[in-house]
């Protein structure tokens, strides 16, 4: 059977336990796969199964013909291809009624939860670890209908506040913000729409960059009317829906995607991204010359195989001739030119960072305070409460005051408004234990500060008595006991005061500290000194030194090295002006024009030696660095296999 016009021949596809035949609905190539089905029968001396193969027809075969074919096979008719791996095989546009087995799933998991024993925290983290995770393998290949990922959602939010079919729960931060990254101000949980469509994004990467698959073959034949697709794929409305869908991701996909040049003959110089990840020089420049928008990379190179600086200098910024410098000029012998994915140092596409694109995060600055949050040395239940008191969502009176739930005033001293600055600082309960923490020369500001002074002082300053543990660690766990003997307080008839609750709290701090030191215990690390010195070659052979720096202010880098002999004469030396890159690129800028130059000179029994370990392991064993490196490491490689 032929996938398209253009597209490979498929007679089977075998897998594990499951085998696929294809033809066309008639009698010859029903006797065929029959005849073929009897053979291999004889030879292995199994026997096929009748009851668990079926015949699945497209909707162009007529019923007199099926009914023939089914009664020449023996085989019963499915309406389906049924599931493979637990997921349904659709020919059709999925539909919301064939993934109810997902909030089914779901369901049953929340089931065997006490829900009501688990902290907040434990139902963050399960959510986060199971009822996320269910339906991320069904959207690897198809996109779920919304109406059944809104479902699982609100199964999710239920779950995460302590609800129960019986008894409703304030949501007091919503859920825009709970699936926020952490370092935003979230709780890191996926958008499953976004999930979904960075799953299937996935598809489109490899449906653009790995051309030799077969199912990339099958849709590029079947579907692949344009067969540059540079912009955008053409649709029809008797496509596929997996090609529909790719094809509505398809410029997102191109808009994210950089280049690493080979051999520059792919890469538009002006609209494709390949100086960085980052950057269009189309983008940099008010004026295009008419006669210049077609230009490849390629076409910007001089016959000596140098940037044709000549050429761009008049319209293009100089901050694009500084990063211009630090890479290497694309070469007719390289390999061709290479598509990659942001985010990630190899070029690889993941979907963790398809999702951080499609919701915009790559475009918003990470807030510091968030970050101390997460790195509090305590439990999870902790942070999680901190959380919720840097967004200012504790449901003290003075908030279930505003619903006409209660008076605003507080539980024990009943003067002042319950706000959660008055019960974790201000109420008498709470003063007398802060009075015993903070050290004397901060209280005056701690007491008098604002909210948010207040937050921030204690997340970025250490004002405790305590010298041998963290302030933060200890405010948290202050702010989080504070609040629980307070709803102890208000909630349990049996309560007792705790005595000297200051030196509970401490007591609390060093034991998790204790635990989390037997934990993580490593060995005590041992000083190795090594005295480095220049060693010079064998005799007769010249040895090549260079080197690479970086300046972090301007991000200006260079490279240079020289040429000795063995008896440690200067033989020659080069420098070079690398404009903006990294201390990485630099070091091996300076081993590839180290290479050229001793390749120039016509030496032939060269040593070479450098300080950089990352390079020598980006060369010996192939680990590249990073993608913007590809080339140049192409090129080194190339080099070394000279006959020195």
């Amino acid at each position: 059977m032929k996938a398209g016009r253009n597209g490979p021949n498929i007679s089977h596809l075998m897998f594990a336990d499951d085998l696929l035949l294809f033809g066309q609905a008639t009698h010859n190539t029903m006797n065929s796969i029959m005849s073929t089905l009897t053979k291999f029968c004889q030879m292995s001396g199994q026997q096929v199964n009748h009851t668990k193969t079926s015949i699945f027809y497209s909707k162009n075969v007529s019923r007199p013909i099926r009914d023939d074919l089914n009664a020449l096979s023996g085989f019963t008719e499915a309406s389906s291809l049924g599931n493979y791996l637990g997921v349904p095989a659709l020919g059709r546009k999925p539909r919301s009624n064939d993934f109810y087995y997902l909030i089914d799933k779901v369901k049953n998991r929340l089931a065997g939860w006490k829900a009501k024993q688990l902290s907040m925290a434990g139902r963050i983290t399960l959510a986060k670890s199971v009822i996320q995770a269910i339906p991320i393998y069904p959207m690897m290949s198809m996109q779920i209908p919304r109406s059944c990922l809104d479902d699982i959602e609100k199964i999710q939010r239920s779950f995460i506040w302590g609800e129960t079919e019986n008894v409703k729960r304030v949501h007091t931060i919503g859920w825009n913000t709970m699936i926020l990254p952490k370092y935003l101000g979230g709780l890191g949980i996926r958008n499953l729409r976004i999930m979904n469509d960075a799953c299937l994004m996935k598809l489109g990467w490899n449906l653009r960059t790995k051309k030799e698959s077969l199912w990339t073959q099958v849709l590029w034949g079947k579907y692949g009317r344009d067969g540059n697709a540079t912009t955008e794929l053409v649709v029809k409305h008797t496509d596929s829906n997996l090609w529909k869908t790719i094809a509505d991701l398809w410029p997102r996909l191109i808009e994210h995607e950089y280049w690493a040049v080979g051999n520059g003959s792919s890469i538009n110089f002006w609209t494709d991204k390949w100086l960085d990840d980052n950057t269009r020089i189309g983008d940099l420049v008010s004026v295009i010359p008419e006669e210049a928008r077609g230009w490849k990379v390629s076409d910007v190179v001089t016959n000596e195989g140098e940037w044709n600086f000549d050429l761009i200098s008049t319209t293009t910024p100089g901050e694009v001739i500084n990063k211009l410098r630090s890479v290497v000029p694309p070469s007719h012998d390289n390999e061709l030119d290479v598509q990659l994915w942001p985010g990630n140092r190899m070029g690889v596409f993941t979907v963790a960072e398809a999702y951080r694109r499609l919701a915009g995060f790559h475009m918003q600055q990470e807030a510091r305070q968030w970050k101390q949050v997460w790195r509090i040395e305590a439990t999870e239940r902790v942070r999680v409460f901190i959380w919720q008191i840097m967004h200012d969502k504790l449901l003290t009176n003075w908030r279930l005051a505003k619903w006409n739930l209660c008076r605003p005033y507080c539980s024990y001293c009943g003067r002042l408004e319950e706000t959660t600055l008055h019960v974790l600082r201000d109420c008498p309960l709470a003063n007398i234990i802060w009075q015993h923490l903070v050290d004397f020369q901060h209280r005056g500001r701690f007491f008098l500060a604002s909210f948010d002074q207040w937050i921030a002082m204690n997340i970025y300053n250490d004002i405790g008595q305590a010298t041998n543990v963290k302030w933060i660690t200890v405010w948290a766990t202050c702010c989080f006991w504070i609040w629980k003997w307070r709803n102890y307080r208000v909630h349990e008839t049996n309560f007792k005061e705790i005595w000297q609750p200051w030196c509970f709290i401490l007591n609390q701090v060093h034991s998790y500290k204790i635990t989390q030191q037997r934990y993580f215990h490593m060995e005590e690390l041992t000083k190795t000194e090594i005295h480095i010195s220049w060693k010079p070659p064998q005799c007769d052979w010249i040895l090549l030194n260079t080197d690479g720096a970086a300046k972090k202010e301007t991000g200006m880098t260079g490279c240079g090295g020289l040429l000795r002999d063995s008896n440690g004469r200067w033989v020659v030396g080069f420098a070079k002006n690398l404009g903006n890159t990294n201390a990485y690129m630099a070091e091996l800028w300076g081993l590839y024009e180290g290479l050229i130059l001793a390749n120039n000179m016509g030496v032939h029994q060269l040593e070479v030696q450098l300080d950089s370990s990352i390079v020598v392991d980006s060369i010996q064993h192939g680990r590249i660095g990073s993608a913007k490196a590809w080339s140049i490491i192409k090129r080194i490689k190339q080099l070394l296999d000279l006959n020195w």
